[in-house]
């Protein structure tokens, strides 16, 4: 899927990571936003602005991988990758809440 070597692994390794380590914090906002105090208005903002926000961050992704070769369909199921800690975040954030 990522036939990528040498330094150029080390810089997708790490965006990789990173962005998906990065995903983990926007899916706890995400689930504990709804349980504020104004409920689900205030969790269906924070909703909102974090998929407006993923936007560019998935274009980020997508386009550091097409610069190194990495085909565009790939490139986008990489960025979905690194996306998906927020769904599973948000879960377990909103049933502990």
């Amino acid at each position: 899927m990522l036939d990528i070597r040498g330094a150029d692994a080390t810089k997708v390794v790490l965006v990789i990571g990173i962005m998906t380590l990065h995903s983990f914090g926007e899916g706890s906002g995400v689930g504990v936003s709804f349980a504020g105090s104004k409920g689900f208005s205030q969790g269906l903002l924070v909703t909102l602005a974090i998929a407006v926000h993923n936007i560019p961050e998935g274009l980020a992704v997508s386009m550091m991988l097409a610069s190194k070769g990495v085909s565009p369909q790939n490139a986008m199921l990489w960025s979905v990758i690194t996306s998906l800690p927020q769904v599973m975040h948000y879960t377990s954030q909103s049933t502990c809440v």
